[in-house]
């Protein structure tokens, strides 16, 4: 028994790719929701400053990718700690504890 090639149509391809990037948006909403409430307030500025990017160069459907992040300098500062400071991961914390969830999304893709 030999392996067989189907030949898939434009419209076809296009749907998929079309299904992936919703897929990855889903889940970089779903990292940005958890690092949104998992960011220390104070002024509020941090958590309403999370945000997702997609990449504008991101064409080939195998290297999809969403960046979540802020744009306000002191972010990393925040993340990963100063040496006064204990770090206050709210990033890596949102991303660890999306795992499940990011693995449902794409479940069935």
């Amino acid at each position: 028994m030999g392996m067989r090639y189907v030949e898939h149509d434009k419209a076809f391809i296009n749907k998929l790719k079309v299904n992936v990037k919703r897929r990855i948006e889903e889940a970089g909403d779903e990292v940005k929701e958890k690092a949104k409430a998992y960011a220390p307030v104070a002024s509020g500025a941090l958590r309403n400053s999370i945000h997702t990017v997609t990449p504008s160069n991101d064409q080939d459907v195998n290297k999809k990718s969403i960046l979540v992040g802020s744009n306000l300098d002191y972010a990393y500062l925040v993340e990963f700690g100063t040496r006064y400071k204990p770090a206050r991961s709210f990033l890596r914390r949102a991303l660890d504890s999306s795992k499940a969830a990011i693995q449902d999304i794409f479940k069935d893709t």
